[in-house]
C-alpha cells in the first residue's frame, strides 16, 4: 500500500470516528440523565412507592434506549475503511475474580486489529 493510500484510510477512519461521536453525543446525554434520575429517585421524598414507579420506569427506559442507540450507531459507523470491521484489541485482566483476556473496542487505534491498516496519522 502506498503512502497516499495509507493517508486516505486513516483520514477516512478519523472522519468516521468524528461522525460516530456526533451521532452518539445526544444519546450519551440521555444516558447520563437517565442514570442521574435513577440514582436520585430515592431522594424524591416520602411519596407513595407507586408514584416513584413512573420516574423509575422512565429512567430505565431512557438508559436502555440510549445504550441500544449508542451501540447501534457505533457499530454502523465506527468501522475500518479497509476491512469494514470494528477496530478491536485484546485487554488483559488480573484481579479479584477476574483473570483472563477480553476483546474490546479501540477508541482511537493506531492500526486495525483485524487487517492491520493504519488508522491514525502520526
Amino acid at each position: 500500500m502506498g503512502e497516499t493510500e495509507l493517508k486516505d484510510v486513516s483520514t477516512e477512519f478519523q472522519r468516521r470516528r468524528t461522525a460516530t461521536w456526533r451521532g452518539v453525543r445526544a444519546w450519551v446525554g440521555v444516558l447520563v440523565a437517565g442514570f442521574t434520575v435513577a440514582v436520585s429517585i430515592g431522594d424524591l421524598g416520602p411519596g407513595d412507592p407507586l408514584t416513584l414507579w413512573l420516574p423509575a420506569t422512565a429512567a430505565f427506559a431512557a438508559i436502555m434506549i440510549a445504550m441500544f442507540r449508542i451501540i447501534r450507531i457505533g457499530g454502523r459507523i465506527y468501522r475500518c475503511p479497509s476491512c469494514d470491521e470494528v477496530p478491536m484489541s485484546w485487554s488483559g485482566m488480573l484481579g479479584p475474580g477476574a483473570i483472563g483476556a477480553r476483546k474490546m473496542v479501540e477508541l482511537n487505534p493506531d492500526t486495525c486489529g483485524s487487517c492491520g491498516a493504519r488508522l491514525r496519522v502520526r
